[in-house]
Order: structure tokens, then sequence, then C-alpha cells
């Protein structure tokens, strides 16, 4: 009985549902160019080269143990299915430049799209604009 209450406890301390903690992230990949936003908490805006930017309303849950934060969220107004962001903290090469950017990002968007690449922190004077 204490054995579960430890394995719950050690879950629950795992997994985090606070993206307030997590610093404002602009992921971007390339073949096709594509660019994920998140700088601000619960909100995300997708580009995609064939289609205008879609507003997301979400949130993350974070895993120290996999070093990994996930953020899901569905189109602004409800419509369609979601938007899931894996993000590792690892070094990711962008493959267009010698640049290692602090977390590698896998992104499945509701038509079924699977989109692979980097993030970069936002500095404070980004986000600002």
């Amino acid at each position: 009985m204490i054995r579960s209450g430890v394995i719950g406890l050690v879950l629950v301390s795992a997994l985090s549902a606070s993206a307030a903690e997590d610093p404002p992230f602009m992921c971007f990949g390339n073949e096709p160019s594509w660019g994920l936003a998140l700088e601000t908490p619960g909100a995300a805006r997708l580009v995609l080269p064939d289609a205008e930017p879609a507003e997301y309303q979400g949130s993350a849950t974070r895993s120290e143990f996999l070093r990994e934060r996930v953020w899901r969220g569905k189109l602004r107004g409800g419509a369609g299915g979601d938007l899931v962001a894996f993000l590792r903290d690892a070094e990711c090469s962008d493959g267009m430049s010698d640049v290692k950017h602090p977390v590698v990002a896998r992104v499945s968007l509701p038509d079924g799209r699977f989109l692979v690449g980097c993030c970069r922190v936002v500095t404070p004077r980004e986000a600002a604009k």
C-alpha cells in the first residue's frame, strides 16, 4: 500500500502542469519551413508556408525525468484536432548553420502532418515585439 503511494507521489512530482516556469520559445524547422511561437503561457502561434498563421490555446506539462515538456492545444475557437508539441531539452542542430539550439521539437499537427526542428529561447526584447 505504501509502495503505490510513493509511486504516485513520484509521478505527481515528475509531471508539472506549470508552463509559467518554462521560458518563452520559438521553434522552427526546414523542409518545409515552419515556426511555432510559444512565447505566452497558454498560447501558441503556428506559421506554415501553405497557410495563414494559426493561433492555438492550450497548456504544457513537463516531465523532469525525461527532460521534456509537451504542449497541447486546440485552434482558437475550438474547431479541429489538437496540435501537440514535444519539446526535449537536448542540443539541436537546425541543419542550416553551426548554431546549436537548446531544445529539440517534434510537432504533430491536427491534419496528421509531423514536423521536426529546434527551439531557441526568446529574449525578453524579442517577446515584447
